[in-house]
Protein backbone atom coordinates (compact mmCIF):
# COMPACT_ATOMS: atom_id res chain seq x y z
CA UNK A 1 0.00 0.00 0.00
CA UNK A 2 1.59 3.24 -1.17
CA UNK A 3 0.65 6.35 0.82
CA UNK A 4 0.73 9.68 -1.05
CA UNK A 5 -1.10 12.03 1.36
CA UNK A 6 -1.72 12.12 5.11
CA UNK A 7 -3.73 14.75 6.98
CA UNK A 8 -4.11 14.56 10.77
CA UNK A 9 -6.73 16.69 12.56
CA UNK A 10 -6.74 16.62 16.39
CA UNK A 11 -4.82 13.38 16.13
CA UNK A 12 -2.33 12.71 18.94
CA UNK A 13 -0.17 15.87 19.13
CA UNK A 14 -1.20 17.15 15.68
CA UNK A 15 -3.84 19.88 15.48
CA UNK A 16 -3.97 20.02 11.68
CA UNK A 17 -1.06 18.54 9.75
CA UNK A 18 -0.94 17.64 6.06
CA UNK A 19 1.93 15.65 4.55
CA UNK A 20 2.55 14.74 0.91
CA UNK A 21 4.76 11.71 0.36
CA UNK A 22 6.63 11.02 -2.88
CA UNK A 23 6.14 7.82 -4.85
CA UNK A 24 9.76 6.86 -4.17
CA UNK A 25 12.81 8.02 -2.27
CA UNK A 26 13.84 8.41 1.36
CA UNK A 27 11.73 10.78 3.49
CA UNK A 28 13.52 11.86 6.67
CA UNK A 29 11.45 12.79 9.75
CA UNK A 30 13.22 14.47 12.65
CA UNK A 31 12.23 16.17 15.88
CA UNK A 32 12.42 15.76 19.64
CA UNK A 33 10.78 12.85 21.43
CA UNK A 34 7.08 13.33 22.12
CA UNK A 35 6.56 15.97 19.42
CA UNK A 36 4.60 13.75 16.99
CA UNK A 37 7.07 11.97 14.68
CA UNK A 38 5.60 8.50 15.20
CA UNK A 39 2.08 9.89 14.74
CA UNK A 40 2.69 9.85 10.98
CA UNK A 41 2.78 6.03 10.86
CA UNK A 42 0.03 5.89 13.48
CA UNK A 43 -2.14 8.07 11.24
CA UNK A 44 -1.75 5.62 8.36
CA UNK A 45 -2.62 2.69 10.64
CA UNK A 46 -5.69 4.41 12.10
CA UNK A 47 -6.89 5.92 8.85
CA UNK A 48 -6.80 2.62 7.00
CA UNK A 49 -7.79 0.17 9.75
CA UNK A 50 -9.05 2.12 12.78
CA UNK A 51 -6.19 0.72 14.89
CA UNK A 52 -3.07 2.25 16.39
CA UNK A 53 0.31 0.56 16.50
CA UNK A 54 0.60 1.17 20.23
CA UNK A 55 -3.01 0.18 21.00
CA UNK A 56 -4.18 3.45 22.60
CA UNK A 57 -6.72 6.09 21.55
CA UNK A 58 -5.15 8.66 19.19
CA UNK A 59 -7.67 11.46 19.56
CA UNK A 60 -6.39 14.65 21.18
CA UNK A 61 -9.79 16.40 21.33
CA UNK A 62 -13.23 16.35 19.73
CA UNK A 63 -13.63 16.61 15.99
CA UNK A 64 -10.66 14.39 15.22
CA UNK A 65 -10.20 13.14 11.67
CA UNK A 66 -7.63 11.37 9.52
CA UNK A 67 -7.46 11.81 5.75
CA UNK A 68 -5.46 9.38 3.61
CA UNK A 69 -4.75 9.00 -0.07
CA UNK A 70 -3.40 5.53 -0.74
CA UNK A 71 -2.78 3.34 -3.76
CA UNK A 72 -3.80 -0.29 -3.38
CA UNK A 73 -3.23 -3.16 -5.77
CA UNK A 74 -5.75 -1.90 -8.35
CA UNK A 75 -6.98 1.60 -7.42
CA UNK A 76 -6.26 4.84 -5.56
CA UNK A 77 -8.49 5.60 -2.59
CA UNK A 78 -9.28 8.75 -0.62
CA UNK A 79 -10.11 7.66 2.92
CA UNK A 80 -11.62 9.72 5.74
CA UNK A 81 -11.69 8.35 9.29
CA UNK A 82 -13.76 10.44 11.74
CA UNK A 83 -13.84 10.40 15.52
CA UNK A 84 -17.63 10.16 15.58
CA UNK A 85 -19.24 6.74 16.01
CA UNK A 86 -21.77 7.49 13.24
CA UNK A 87 -20.29 6.66 9.84
CA UNK A 88 -16.72 6.79 11.20
CA UNK A 89 -15.18 5.72 7.90
CA UNK A 90 -15.87 6.67 4.29
CA UNK A 91 -13.77 6.34 1.17
CA UNK A 92 -14.01 6.95 -2.53
CA UNK A 93 -14.40 5.49 -4.98
CA UNK A 94 -16.78 3.20 -3.05
CA UNK A 95 -19.22 0.97 -4.91
CA UNK A 96 -21.90 0.86 -2.23
CA UNK A 97 -22.87 1.96 1.29
CA UNK A 98 -22.59 -0.31 4.34
CA UNK A 99 -25.02 -0.86 7.19
CA UNK A 100 -22.38 -0.92 9.92
CA UNK A 101 -18.85 0.35 10.49
CA UNK A 102 -17.68 -3.26 10.90
CA UNK A 103 -18.93 -4.19 7.43
CA UNK A 104 -17.43 -1.02 5.97
CA UNK A 105 -14.05 -1.85 7.52
CA UNK A 106 -14.20 -5.42 6.22
CA UNK A 107 -14.83 -4.09 2.70
CA UNK A 108 -11.95 -1.60 2.97
CA UNK A 109 -9.60 -4.27 4.34
CA UNK A 110 -10.46 -6.49 1.39
CA UNK A 111 -8.95 -3.76 -0.80
CA UNK A 112 -5.96 -2.73 1.34
CA UNK A 113 -5.20 -6.04 3.03
CA UNK A 114 -5.37 -6.80 6.74
CA UNK A 115 -3.74 -4.72 9.47
CA UNK A 116 -1.37 -7.39 10.78
CA UNK A 117 0.09 -8.06 7.33
CA UNK A 118 0.71 -4.34 6.77
CA UNK A 119 2.25 -4.05 10.24
CA UNK A 120 4.64 -6.93 9.59
CA UNK A 121 5.65 -5.76 6.12
CA UNK A 122 5.72 -1.97 6.37
CA UNK A 123 6.34 -0.64 9.91
CA UNK A 124 9.49 -1.26 11.92
CA UNK A 125 10.53 0.18 15.26
CA UNK A 126 13.74 0.15 17.29
CA UNK A 127 12.24 -2.65 19.40
CA UNK A 128 11.61 -4.72 16.28
CA UNK A 129 15.25 -4.46 15.27
CA UNK A 130 16.55 -6.65 18.12
CA UNK A 131 13.38 -8.62 18.78
CA UNK A 132 14.50 -11.62 16.74
CA UNK A 133 18.17 -11.68 17.75
CA UNK A 134 17.57 -11.25 21.48
CA UNK A 135 14.54 -13.54 21.66
CA UNK A 136 14.70 -17.00 23.19
CA UNK A 137 14.90 -19.81 20.65
CA UNK A 138 11.27 -20.87 21.20
CA UNK A 139 10.12 -17.23 20.99
CA UNK A 140 11.88 -16.86 17.61
CA UNK A 141 9.79 -19.73 16.33
CA UNK A 142 6.56 -18.09 17.49
CA UNK A 143 7.66 -14.73 16.06
CA UNK A 144 8.44 -16.23 12.66
CA UNK A 145 5.18 -18.22 12.63
CA UNK A 146 3.27 -14.99 13.29
CA UNK A 147 5.25 -13.17 10.59
CA UNK A 148 4.43 -15.88 8.04
CA UNK A 149 0.79 -15.91 9.07
CA UNK A 150 1.12 -19.46 10.38
CA UNK A 151 -0.80 -18.43 13.51
CA UNK A 152 -3.86 -18.84 11.29
CA UNK A 153 -3.18 -22.56 11.60
CA UNK A 154 -4.04 -22.21 15.29
CA UNK A 155 -7.58 -21.12 14.44
CA UNK A 156 -7.97 -23.99 11.98
CA UNK A 157 -6.49 -26.40 14.52
CA UNK A 158 -8.92 -25.23 17.21
CA UNK A 159 -11.85 -25.66 14.78
CA UNK A 160 -10.57 -29.12 13.84
CA UNK A 161 -10.40 -30.13 17.49
CA UNK A 162 -13.92 -28.85 18.11
CA UNK A 163 -15.18 -30.90 15.16
CA UNK A 164 -13.24 -33.89 16.43
CA UNK A 165 -14.87 -33.67 19.86
CA UNK A 166 -18.32 -33.45 18.24
CA UNK A 167 -17.61 -36.45 16.03
CA UNK A 168 -16.27 -38.45 18.98
CA UNK A 169 -19.43 -37.67 20.93
CA UNK A 170 -21.71 -38.56 17.99
CA UNK A 171 -19.72 -41.73 17.34
CA UNK A 172 -20.06 -42.77 20.97
CA UNK A 173 -23.84 -42.18 20.85
CA UNK A 174 -24.22 -44.05 17.55
CA UNK A 175 -22.11 -46.97 18.78
CA UNK A 176 -24.19 -47.19 21.95
CA UNK A 177 -27.43 -47.09 19.94
CA UNK A 178 -26.07 -49.77 17.61
CA UNK A 179 -25.20 -51.94 20.60
CA UNK A 180 -28.71 -51.53 22.01
CA UNK A 181 -30.22 -52.35 18.61
CA UNK A 182 -28.08 -55.51 18.37
CA UNK A 183 -29.29 -56.53 21.81
CA UNK A 184 -32.89 -55.82 20.76
CA UNK A 185 -32.46 -58.04 17.69
CA UNK A 186 -31.15 -60.86 19.90
CA UNK A 187 -34.07 -60.48 22.32
CA UNK A 188 -36.70 -60.33 19.58
CA UNK A 189 -35.14 -63.27 17.74
CA UNK A 190 -35.04 -65.28 20.96
CA UNK A 191 -38.73 -64.47 21.59
CA UNK A 192 -39.60 -65.69 18.12
CA UNK A 193 -37.73 -68.94 18.73
CA UNK A 194 -39.49 -69.37 22.10
CA UNK A 195 -42.86 -68.90 20.43
CA UNK A 196 -41.92 -71.41 17.75
CA UNK A 197 -41.00 -73.97 20.41
CA UNK A 198 -44.22 -73.26 22.30
CA UNK A 199 -46.19 -73.69 19.09
CA UNK A 200 -44.45 -76.97 18.36
CA UNK A 201 -45.05 -78.20 21.91
CA UNK A 202 -48.72 -77.26 21.95
CA UNK A 203 -50.52 -80.51 22.39
CA UNK A 204 -53.46 -81.34 24.56
CA UNK A 205 -54.43 -77.78 25.26
CA UNK A 206 -53.59 -74.56 27.02
CA UNK A 207 -53.11 -74.62 30.78
CA UNK A 208 -55.24 -72.40 33.00
CA UNK A 209 -53.68 -69.09 33.98
CA UNK A 210 -54.96 -66.79 36.72
CA UNK A 211 -54.90 -62.96 36.54
CA UNK A 212 -52.70 -62.96 39.67
CA UNK A 213 -49.99 -64.89 37.81
CA UNK A 214 -50.03 -62.37 34.93
CA UNK A 215 -49.90 -59.37 37.29
CA UNK A 216 -47.00 -60.96 39.18
CA UNK A 217 -45.05 -61.43 35.94
CA UNK A 218 -45.81 -57.87 34.80
CA UNK A 219 -44.52 -56.55 38.15
CA UNK A 220 -41.37 -58.68 37.81
CA UNK A 221 -40.72 -57.36 34.30
CA UNK A 222 -41.24 -53.77 35.48
CA UNK A 223 -38.70 -54.24 38.29
CA UNK A 224 -36.23 -55.96 35.97
CA UNK A 225 -36.59 -53.16 33.39
CA UNK A 226 -36.02 -50.52 36.07
CA UNK A 227 -32.80 -52.26 37.16
CA UNK A 228 -31.72 -52.56 33.52
CA UNK A 229 -32.43 -48.86 32.87
CA UNK A 230 -30.50 -47.81 36.01
CA UNK A 231 -27.51 -49.96 35.03
CA UNK A 232 -27.64 -48.57 31.47
CA UNK A 233 -27.51 -44.98 32.76
CA UNK A 234 -24.69 -45.89 35.16
CA UNK A 235 -22.76 -47.49 32.28
CA UNK A 236 -23.27 -44.43 30.08
CA UNK A 237 -22.01 -42.15 32.86
CA UNK A 238 -19.04 -44.46 33.45
CA UNK A 239 -18.16 -44.47 29.74
CA UNK A 240 -18.34 -40.66 29.60
CA UNK A 241 -16.14 -40.49 32.71
CA UNK A 242 -13.68 -42.87 31.05
CA UNK A 243 -13.49 -40.61 27.98
CA UNK A 244 -12.77 -37.56 30.17
CA UNK A 245 -10.17 -39.51 32.17
CA UNK A 246 -8.43 -40.59 28.95
CA UNK A 247 -8.29 -36.99 27.70
CA UNK A 248 -6.86 -35.79 31.04
CA UNK A 249 -4.37 -38.66 31.11
CA UNK A 250 -3.16 -37.92 27.56
CA UNK A 251 -2.90 -34.22 28.42
CA UNK A 252 -0.75 -34.92 31.50
CA UNK A 253 1.44 -37.29 29.47
CA UNK A 254 1.93 -34.55 26.84
CA UNK A 255 2.91 -32.07 29.56
CA UNK A 256 5.44 -34.54 30.97
CA UNK A 257 6.83 -35.02 27.46
CA UNK A 258 7.34 -31.26 27.12
CA UNK A 259 9.08 -31.16 30.49
CA UNK A 260 11.48 -33.82 29.24
CA UNK A 261 12.62 -31.19 26.69
CA UNK A 262 13.23 -28.67 29.51
CA UNK A 263 10.22 -26.64 28.41
CA UNK A 264 7.36 -25.19 30.40
CA UNK A 265 4.41 -27.53 29.75
CA UNK A 266 1.97 -24.65 29.11
CA UNK A 267 3.88 -21.85 27.36
CA UNK A 268 6.83 -23.96 26.04
CA UNK A 269 9.39 -21.45 27.30
CA UNK A 270 12.75 -22.89 28.38
CA UNK A 271 12.92 -23.67 32.10
CA UNK A 272 15.62 -24.91 34.46
CA UNK A 273 16.17 -28.63 35.00
CA UNK A 274 15.39 -28.26 38.71
CA UNK A 275 12.02 -26.66 37.99
CA UNK A 276 11.33 -29.23 35.29
CA UNK A 277 12.16 -32.04 37.73
CA UNK A 278 9.78 -30.65 40.36
CA UNK A 279 6.97 -30.22 37.86
CA UNK A 280 7.59 -33.70 36.46
CA UNK A 281 7.26 -35.22 39.93
CA UNK A 282 4.02 -33.32 40.54
CA UNK A 283 2.58 -34.30 37.16
CA UNK A 284 3.77 -37.87 37.73
CA UNK A 285 1.54 -38.06 40.80
CA UNK A 286 -1.38 -36.72 38.75
CA UNK A 287 -0.63 -39.31 36.06
CA UNK A 288 -0.62 -42.16 38.60
CA UNK A 289 -3.92 -40.99 40.09
CA UNK A 290 -5.51 -40.75 36.65
CA UNK A 291 -4.21 -44.19 35.70
CA UNK A 292 -5.65 -45.64 38.89
CA UNK A 293 -8.97 -43.94 38.25
CA UNK A 294 -8.99 -45.37 34.71
CA UNK A 295 -8.41 -48.89 36.06
CA UNK A 296 -11.20 -48.51 38.61
CA UNK A 297 -13.47 -47.11 35.93
CA UNK A 298 -12.69 -50.12 33.72
CA UNK A 299 -13.68 -52.53 36.50
CA UNK A 300 -16.94 -50.62 37.04
CA UNK A 301 -17.74 -50.75 33.32
CA UNK A 302 -17.07 -54.50 33.17
CA UNK A 303 -19.28 -55.12 36.20
CA UNK A 304 -22.11 -53.02 34.74
CA UNK A 305 -21.87 -54.73 31.35
CA UNK A 306 -22.10 -58.13 33.07
CA UNK A 307 -25.07 -56.97 35.12
CA UNK A 308 -26.80 -55.64 31.99
CA UNK A 309 -26.30 -58.94 30.18
CA UNK A 310 -27.88 -60.86 33.07
CA UNK A 311 -30.76 -58.37 33.27
CA UNK A 312 -31.43 -58.69 29.53
CA UNK A 313 -31.61 -62.49 29.88
CA UNK A 314 -33.99 -62.25 32.83
CA UNK A 315 -36.24 -59.74 31.05
CA UNK A 316 -36.32 -61.90 27.95
CA UNK A 317 -37.30 -65.01 29.95
CA UNK A 318 -39.98 -63.11 31.87
CA UNK A 319 -41.42 -61.54 28.70
CA UNK A 320 -41.54 -64.97 27.07
CA UNK A 321 -43.41 -66.45 30.06
CA UNK A 322 -45.80 -63.49 30.13
CA UNK A 323 -46.54 -63.78 26.42
CA UNK A 324 -47.34 -67.47 26.80
CA UNK A 325 -49.52 -67.00 29.88
CA UNK A 326 -51.40 -64.11 28.28
CA UNK A 327 -51.99 -66.23 25.21
CA UNK A 328 -53.29 -69.09 27.29
CA UNK A 329 -55.42 -66.82 29.48
CA UNK A 330 -57.04 -64.99 26.55
CA UNK A 331 -57.50 -67.90 24.20
CA UNK A 332 -60.73 -69.87 24.68
CA UNK A 333 -59.23 -72.97 23.05
CA UNK A 334 -56.03 -74.59 21.88
CA UNK A 335 -56.75 -73.21 18.42
CA UNK A 336 -56.84 -69.69 19.87
CA UNK A 337 -53.47 -70.22 21.56
CA UNK A 338 -52.06 -71.58 18.33
CA UNK A 339 -53.30 -68.56 16.37
CA UNK A 340 -51.91 -66.18 19.00
CA UNK A 341 -48.49 -67.86 18.83
CA UNK A 342 -48.52 -67.72 15.04
CA UNK A 343 -49.46 -64.04 15.11
CA UNK A 344 -46.71 -63.38 17.69
CA UNK A 345 -44.17 -65.16 15.50
CA UNK A 346 -45.14 -63.08 12.46
CA UNK A 347 -45.05 -59.84 14.46
CA UNK A 348 -41.73 -60.85 16.00
CA UNK A 349 -40.15 -61.58 12.62
CA UNK A 350 -41.38 -58.23 11.30
CA UNK A 351 -39.91 -56.46 14.37
CA UNK A 352 -36.61 -58.28 13.85
CA UNK A 353 -36.60 -57.12 10.22
CA UNK A 354 -37.14 -53.48 11.19
CA UNK A 355 -34.46 -53.76 13.88
CA UNK A 356 -31.99 -55.26 11.39
CA UNK A 357 -32.69 -52.39 8.97
CA UNK A 358 -32.03 -49.94 11.79
CA UNK A 359 -28.87 -51.84 12.67
CA UNK A 360 -27.70 -51.54 9.05
CA UNK A 361 -28.33 -47.79 9.11
CA UNK A 362 -26.48 -47.39 12.41
CA UNK A 363 -23.57 -49.52 11.19
CA UNK A 364 -23.21 -47.25 8.16
CA UNK A 365 -23.39 -44.18 10.42
CA UNK A 366 -20.72 -45.59 12.75
CA UNK A 367 -18.49 -46.38 9.74
CA UNK A 368 -18.93 -42.86 8.33
CA UNK A 369 -18.25 -41.24 11.71
CA UNK A 370 -15.20 -43.46 12.23
CA UNK A 371 -13.89 -42.46 8.80
CA UNK A 372 -14.52 -38.78 9.53
CA UNK A 373 -12.82 -39.10 12.91
CA UNK A 374 -9.77 -40.65 11.21
CA UNK A 375 -9.69 -37.73 8.74
CA UNK A 376 -9.91 -35.20 11.57
CA UNK A 377 -7.13 -36.94 13.46
CA UNK A 378 -4.94 -36.75 10.35
CA UNK A 379 -5.95 -33.10 9.87
CA UNK A 380 -5.05 -32.39 13.48
CA UNK A 381 -1.59 -33.84 12.84
CA UNK A 382 -1.16 -31.81 9.64
CA UNK A 383 -2.25 -28.55 11.30
CA UNK A 384 -0.19 -29.21 14.44
CA UNK A 385 3.30 -27.97 15.14
CA UNK A 386 4.89 -31.02 13.49
CA UNK A 387 2.75 -30.95 10.35
CA UNK A 388 2.71 -28.76 7.27
CA UNK A 389 3.53 -25.62 9.24
CA UNK A 390 6.87 -27.23 10.18
CA UNK A 391 7.60 -27.75 6.46
CA UNK A 392 6.66 -24.14 5.65
CA UNK A 393 8.73 -22.86 8.56
CA UNK A 394 11.74 -24.90 7.46
CA UNK A 395 11.52 -23.50 3.92
CA UNK A 396 11.08 -19.96 5.27
CA UNK A 397 14.19 -20.25 7.43
CA UNK A 398 16.31 -20.92 4.37
CA UNK A 399 14.85 -17.86 2.66
CA UNK A 400 15.33 -15.73 5.78
CA UNK A 401 18.95 -16.81 6.10
CA UNK A 402 19.66 -16.00 2.44
CA UNK A 403 17.96 -12.59 2.42
CA UNK A 404 19.40 -11.57 5.80
CA UNK A 405 22.92 -12.47 4.63
CA UNK A 406 22.31 -10.48 1.44
CA UNK A 407 21.52 -7.36 3.47
CA UNK A 408 24.25 -8.10 6.02
CA UNK A 409 26.85 -8.24 3.26
CA UNK A 410 25.74 -4.83 2.00
CA UNK A 411 25.66 -3.31 5.48
CA UNK A 412 28.95 -4.70 6.84
CA UNK A 413 31.06 -5.57 3.82
CA UNK A 414 32.85 -8.04 6.14
CA UNK A 415 32.86 -11.83 6.20
CA UNK A 416 30.09 -11.88 8.79
CA UNK A 417 27.34 -14.37 8.04
CA UNK A 418 24.26 -15.80 9.72
CA UNK A 419 23.13 -19.37 10.13
CA UNK A 420 19.51 -19.94 11.13
CA UNK A 421 18.64 -23.52 12.10
CA UNK A 422 15.18 -25.01 12.74
CA UNK A 423 16.44 -26.72 15.88
CA UNK A 424 18.52 -25.99 18.95
CA UNK A 425 21.20 -28.31 20.29
CA UNK A 426 20.71 -29.22 23.95
CA UNK A 427 23.63 -29.13 26.33
CA UNK A 428 22.81 -32.65 27.44
CA UNK A 429 22.82 -33.88 23.83
CA UNK A 430 20.12 -34.13 21.20
CA UNK A 431 18.00 -31.31 19.81
CA UNK A 432 14.68 -29.60 20.36
CA UNK A 433 12.37 -27.79 17.95
CA UNK A 434 13.30 -24.12 18.30
CA UNK A 435 15.01 -21.65 15.98
CA UNK A 436 18.71 -21.21 16.70
CA UNK A 437 20.66 -18.18 15.45
CA UNK A 438 24.42 -18.45 14.84
CA UNK A 439 26.69 -15.57 13.79
CA UNK A 440 29.98 -16.44 12.12
CA UNK A 441 32.94 -14.18 11.44
CA UNK A 442 32.48 -11.84 14.41
CA UNK A 443 33.86 -11.56 17.95
CA UNK A 444 36.37 -14.37 17.46
CA UNK A 445 33.67 -16.94 16.88
CA UNK A 446 31.79 -16.17 20.10
CA UNK A 447 28.71 -14.99 18.23
CA UNK A 448 26.15 -12.21 18.52
CA UNK A 449 26.38 -11.48 22.24
CA UNK A 450 30.15 -11.02 22.07
CA UNK A 451 29.97 -8.60 19.11
CA UNK A 452 30.31 -4.84 19.50
CA UNK A 453 27.22 -2.66 19.81
CA UNK A 454 27.58 -1.39 16.25
CA UNK A 455 28.03 -4.90 14.85
CA UNK A 456 25.00 -6.16 16.77
CA UNK A 457 22.87 -3.31 15.43
CA UNK A 458 23.90 -4.07 11.85
CA UNK A 459 23.07 -7.74 12.36
CA UNK A 460 19.70 -6.69 13.84
CA UNK A 461 18.92 -4.50 10.85
CA UNK A 462 19.97 -7.17 8.33
CA UNK A 463 17.61 -9.66 9.97
CA UNK A 464 14.86 -7.03 10.18
CA UNK A 465 15.15 -6.34 6.44
CA UNK A 466 15.18 -10.07 5.78
CA UNK A 467 12.05 -10.54 7.89
CA UNK A 468 10.32 -7.68 6.06
CA UNK A 469 11.17 -9.22 2.69
CA UNK A 470 9.98 -12.64 3.88
CA UNK A 471 6.71 -11.21 5.26
CA UNK A 472 6.05 -9.38 1.99
CA UNK A 473 6.67 -12.54 -0.05
CA UNK A 474 4.52 -14.74 2.23
CA UNK A 475 1.59 -12.30 2.11
CA UNK A 476 2.08 -11.63 -1.63
CA UNK A 477 1.79 -7.88 -1.11
CA UNK A 478 3.17 -5.28 -3.49
CA UNK A 479 5.94 -2.94 -2.43
CA UNK A 480 4.39 -0.07 -0.49
CA UNK A 481 5.44 2.82 1.71
CA UNK A 482 7.75 1.64 4.52
CA UNK A 483 8.22 3.27 7.93
CA UNK A 484 11.39 2.89 10.03
CA UNK A 485 10.92 4.42 13.49
CA UNK A 486 14.35 5.10 15.09
CA UNK A 487 15.60 1.73 13.83
CA UNK A 488 18.99 3.10 12.70
CA UNK A 489 19.80 5.47 15.58
CA UNK A 490 22.18 3.08 17.37
CA UNK A 491 24.43 2.41 14.38
CA UNK A 492 28.11 3.24 14.48
CA UNK A 493 29.60 5.58 11.87
CA UNK A 494 30.62 2.79 9.51
CA UNK A 495 27.17 1.21 9.77
CA UNK A 496 25.43 4.53 9.08
CA UNK A 497 27.25 4.96 5.78
CA UNK A 498 26.42 1.39 4.70
CA UNK A 499 22.75 1.67 5.71
CA UNK A 500 22.45 4.95 3.81
CA UNK A 501 23.33 3.11 0.59
CA UNK A 502 20.91 0.30 1.41
CA UNK A 503 18.07 2.75 2.07
CA UNK A 504 18.67 4.40 -1.31
CA UNK A 505 18.37 0.94 -2.90
CA UNK A 506 15.12 0.11 -1.06
CA UNK A 507 13.68 3.54 -1.91
CA UNK A 508 14.16 3.21 -5.67
CA UNK A 509 10.56 2.11 -6.23
CA UNK A 510 8.76 3.24 -3.06
CA UNK A 511 8.81 5.87 -0.34
CA UNK A 512 10.84 4.97 2.73
CA UNK A 513 9.91 7.11 5.75
CA UNK A 514 12.79 7.15 8.24
CA UNK A 515 12.17 8.63 11.69
CA UNK A 516 15.36 9.55 13.54
CA UNK A 517 16.93 11.96 15.99
CA UNK A 518 20.51 10.77 15.48
CA UNK A 519 22.53 13.67 14.06
CA UNK A 520 25.17 11.29 12.67
CA UNK A 521 22.57 9.30 10.81
CA UNK A 522 20.66 12.39 9.63
CA UNK A 523 23.82 13.90 8.16
CA UNK A 524 24.74 10.70 6.31
CA UNK A 525 21.56 9.81 4.38
CA UNK A 526 20.23 11.37 1.19
CA UNK A 527 16.51 12.08 1.57
CA UNK A 528 14.29 13.49 -1.15
CA UNK A 529 12.30 15.25 1.60
CA UNK A 530 13.06 16.26 5.18
CA UNK A 531 10.16 16.82 7.59
CA UNK A 532 10.93 18.33 10.98
CA UNK A 533 8.23 17.97 13.64
CA UNK A 534 7.86 20.44 16.50
CA UNK A 535 4.90 20.17 18.89
CA UNK A 536 2.72 18.48 16.31
CA UNK A 537 3.64 20.88 13.51
CA UNK A 538 5.53 19.59 10.46
CA UNK A 539 8.08 21.95 8.95
CA UNK A 540 9.48 21.13 5.51
CA UNK A 541 13.23 21.41 5.25
CA UNK A 542 15.33 21.50 2.12
CA UNK A 543 16.76 18.01 1.56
Amino acid sequence: MKVSKIRLVNFMSHEDTEIDLPSSGVVLVTGANGHGKSAIAEGVAFGAWGKTLRGSSPWASKGGRVFLTVAGASSTLDIVRKQTTKDPIIWSPCETSYATATKAQAALSSILGDFDTWRRCSVFSSQDASHFTLAADAERKRLLESLLGLDRFDEALAACRRDKRDVERNLSDAARELSNTTISIDLKSAAVEDNKRALAALGEGAPKVTPQEIRALEHTIKEQSAFWQADSEDLRDAEEARTELKVSFRSVCALIENLAKDKCPTCEQDITKEYAKALTAELGEDSSKLEGALNRNGSICESLESSLAQARTSIRDSERDLAQKEAWANAPSTDGVRKHLQDSIRAGLEAVGWAKADSKRLTKLVDNLSYRLALLENTETVLGTKGVRAHILGSALGALEATSNKWLKKITGDDISLRIAPYTEKKTGGTREAIALHVDGVAGGHGYKAASGGQRRRIDIAILLGLAELAQASSQTTKGTVFFDEVFDSLDEEGVEAVSVVLDEIAQDRAVVVISHSEVFVDSIHPVAHLHVESGVVLNKIA
